[in-house]
């Protein structure tokens, strides 16, 4: 498949005049990244600097990693938009995630996550769409066209492969090139070559014993010459291995900046014949060209701006809508009546604190967030009692508000930057916060370019009795309570990134705090010598109510419906580590239990990233999965709860029953530095169908608050007879509107490969008013039919008969037929 649409780029339209203008030294500088968030500029090229910011499920700009003041739209979560079904809507999220950009001065945006959700623990499934390929394929699209509209760079990742955690930097998928074809490479394709999309990131990982970043197979071959990609290539941010292996290998650019193998060190290697010049201006012509299509000639170092957009709040709160699976509803006790419900009981750690996102890179910092106590109250007029249940914390939990105290409404940690490594002199910088948590990464200041160190300082509204206090960090700090010394760290704690993103590298010590005083903490950081780096956590603790469960369990017997928030959070679901198991974390399984033999009319909300284990499943009445929803998280389940909007999303992923359920547990974790894709094409609902396994919920299932018929499956061939047009008819017949996914699947009955039972293969979202009835349709092509065939390095549909199958979910199939390929 060649690359027919570049979204407006003209690679030709960068004269070669420009870059023989330039020398290899500035060639070179050119594809090596200028400091964390931004590429390099030569004056007389006429472009500036191209401004990068990590995604996808907001734009955090180059400011602080997380917790900052510059707060940023925050839509649901990969999965989430992944359960919508919906490309039409996430090119509208994509389109909004554009424009959020440009108001941040980003001309480059690195999202989509488009890696398949391998298995059921993966530590950064909540990013990736789906476990199909197919359907991951067509929303990657949406979003790339969505990003790009805006004229604002989309870069896929993590090309390739990239599903583990564990060993993340230099572990190797070993996979077979049928495997890669079929289940791993089509999302990266589509977005290739449908969306244009205008960057690819290299993984971090290993490719059958090559890094990604430096895989020619892949990059050069694949990507740059089968499929047109007239694009840049991308490192993972300190993804690169080589000068010489990753110039020639097909990356382009090298990030972050100052580089430690490219600039001098490639411009060397050109200059000794090891890297030829016309390499490197390849390099150069494709940086030129986006930079011309982003318009980084007139958008040259632009203010972030933070906006509040209502019309981003509206889209995030329909996207978490549509996000939402109903998966269980006995009886039909949603949606609820507000006129028969008047006492609600919330229940659960996420009924106090709903998680909106995940954690890592894709973090940003959140505009204010309405919680689901007054979302409800307030939109529906009932009576609200809150009780966390229990806590679900896997370190201690970071300090922040309530628990510091806010003067006018001003975050109430105060964060000083200083141009000395000791705290002296005075501030070059001051910020508010509203955690005791800092992750500077890059300069923040043009006069912290040398190394800075920096200050938190805050009140703390002491509980009294005994309080947990933990630090960890990169480099130096110390935290200080009443300004005593309670925790010094002379060489930091954390040594790798993957402890970098949580407190899991944290020291505690006890303290005794006198009820209602005011204790003042200050948690001094200082940067690593060279490197612009200021990263500390700063955790409390209290002890934990011995009544804590008790005061649950009376709310839920005291309310007409017990809602209960279950799930995990970034802590849990997080890059850097993958989950131990599909266990909820805590006693949220005890909870679950307790309140349902409380409250027959019980809801479990899951709120996570990932399948989860059920083990209360039978006793409760309705469940509902609601994903990381993003910053109206909670007014949308508030809405899809009683009713004023619908549960619109169906699961892009398998929920087995057990974690071993899932082919590729049994190659996993990682050995000898290798994971092997032993699994091959049998991925998620694959194996299930493959293996004869049923899961807990299937791939695609999703229930309504009404009911649809199918009519029979309607085949035609087209006029030259290599395509065939597919149509259902589908009505609701219930009495409320609603939507169907209708999920459309092909079976080569005979097949010289094993083959999957079935596989998706087109898909459509219809929303229907009460006795409305639509048509589906669906074009099938060569591709529709085709297999990767290894000895021939071809798809190949082979000769015969297929059987279609269409229906609301992969286990659910209402409607059938035949056709003859030929």
């Amino acid at each position: 498949m060649q690359n027919t649409h570049n979204a407006g780029r003209d690679a030709a339209g960068v004269h070669d005049e420009l870059i023989a203008q330039l020398n290899t030294e500035e060639k070179a500088l050119l594809v090596t990244g200028r400091d964390l968030w931004h590429g390099n500029e030569v004056e007389r090229t006429g472009f500036g600097p191209l401004r990068f910011s990590d995604g996808p499920n907001g734009v955090r700009g180059t400011d602080i990693w997380i917790n900052s003041a510059n707060a940023s739209a925050c839509f649901p979560c990969g999965a989430a938009l992944g359960a919508t079904w919906d490309s039409d809507l996430i090119a509208e999220v994509g389109s909004a995630l554009g424009r959020e950009a440009k108001r941040k001065g980003v001309h480059v945006l690195l999202g989509p996550t488009v890696n398949i959700q391998r298995l059921p623990t993966g530590g950064r499934n909540f990013e990736c769409f789906s476990e199909d390929p197919f359907l991951t394929a067509r929303l990657a699209v949406g979003y790339v066209t969505g990003v790009q509209s805006e004229r604002v760079a989309a870069v896929v990742k993590h090309f390739v492969a990239n599903d583990s955690e564990r060993e993340r930097q230099t572990v190797s998928a070993e996979v077979d090139e049928r495997t890669l074809r079929e289940i791993y490479l089509p999302p990266f394709e589509s977005a290739v070559c449908q969306a244009g999309v205008q960057g690819v990131m290299a993984a971090y990982n290993r490719v059958n014993g090559t890094y990604c970043s430096e895989h020619e197979e892949l990059l050069s071959r694949l990507l740059k010459r089968e499929w047109g990609f007239d694009g840049f290539v991308v490192s993972d941010w300190m993804g690169t291995h080589s000068t010489v292996a990753a110039a020639l290998g097909g990356l382009d650019l090298e990030m972050p900046g100052p580089g430690e193998w490219w600039g001098q060190k490639l411009a060397g290697a050109v200059s000794d014949g090891l890297v030829p010049e016309q390499v490197l201006d390849d390099k150069v012509r494709r940086l030129l060209a986006v930079s011309k299509w982003v318009r980084a000639d007139i958008r040259v170092g632009e203010p972030e701006l933070s906006v509040d957009d209502p019309a981003d709040r509206e889209l995030a709160r329909r996207a978490a809508a549509e996000a939402t699976v109903l998966l269980r509803n006995s009886g039909g006790l949603l949606p609820l009546d507000a006129r028969t419900v008047t006492k609600i009981a919330l229940i659960g750690p996420g009924a106090a604190a709903m998680q909106p996102q995940g954690g890592g890179s894709a973090q940003v910092s959140l505009h204010p967030v309405t919680q689901l106590s007054d979302a409800v109250a307030a939109g529906y007029g009932v009576g609200v009692r809150t009780e966390v249940g229990c806590r679900i914390h896997r370190h201690t939990p970071i300090l922040s508000e309530p628990d510091l105290a806010t003067q006018s409404g001003e975050p109430a940690v105060l964060v000083e930057y200083f141009a000395s490594p000791d705290w002296s002199g005075e501030p070059v910088l001051r910020r508010r916060f509203r955690r005791m948590q800092l992750m500077s990464i890059g300069v923040p200041h043009e006069a912290l370019a040398d190394g800075y160190s920096v200050r938190l300082t805050a009140a703390l509204v002491a509980s009294g009795g005994p309080s947990r206090f933990s630090l960890s960090s990169v480099g130096y700090a110390r935290l200080a309570v009443d300004g005593q010394t309670a925790i010094e760290l002379p060489n930091g704690s954390i040594t790798d990134m993957a402890t970098m993103f949580t407190n899991a590298a944290e020291v505690t010590t006890d303290l005794d705090l006198r009820e209602s005083a005011r204790a003042n903490v200050e948690l001094l950081v200082r940067s690593p010598a060279g490197f612009p780096l200021a990263v500390g956590h700063v955790g409390y603790l209290t002890p934990e109510s011995a009544d804590l469960m008790e005061r649950a369990v009376d709310a839920a017997a005291d309310a007409d419906v017990a809602v209960v928030v279950v799930g995990r959070s970034p802590e849990w679901e997080s890059e850097g580590s993958d989950c131990e198991s599909m266990s909820l974390p805590g006693r949220q399984d005890e909870l679950v239990e307790r309140v349902a033999k409380a409250n027959p009319a019980t809801v479990v909300v899951v709120n996570a990233g990932a399948p989860v284990a059920m083990p209360w499943l039978g006793s409760v009445r309705s469940v509902l999965q609601v994903w990381y929803p993003g910053q109206d998280g909670p007014s949308a389940l508030a809405g899809v709860l009683f009713g004023a909007t619908e549960p619109g999303g169906r699961l892009p992923v398998s929920f087995p029953v057990r974690l071993e359920d899932s082919a590729a547990a049994a190659s996993y974790p990682p050995a000898d530095g290798r994971i092997a894709y032993r699994d091959g094409v049998f991925v998620g609902y694959r194996h299930h169908d493959q293996a004869g396994i049923d899961p807990v919920f299937c791939f695609g299932h999703g229930l309504s608050y009404t009911q649809f018929e199918y009519g029979p499956l309607s085949v035609e061939s087209t006029g030259d007879g290599t395509d065939f047009v597919v149509s259902v008819d589908v009505q609701n017949v219930g009495s409320r509107p609603g939507s169907e996914v209708v999920q459309l699947y092909v079976r080569d009955v005979e097949s010289t490969l094993p083959r999957p039972p079935k596989e998706l293969k087109g898909f459509a979202k219809l929303r229907l008013s009460p006795r409305e009835r639509q048509k589906a349709r669906f074009v099938l092509d060569h591709r529709s039919f085709a297999m990767w065939n290894p000895a021939e390095r071809a798809w190949v549909a082979e000769p015969g008969e297929f059987e279609l199958m269409a229906g609301s979910s992969s286990r659910d199939i209402r409607a059938r037929a035949t056709l003859h390929v030929g």
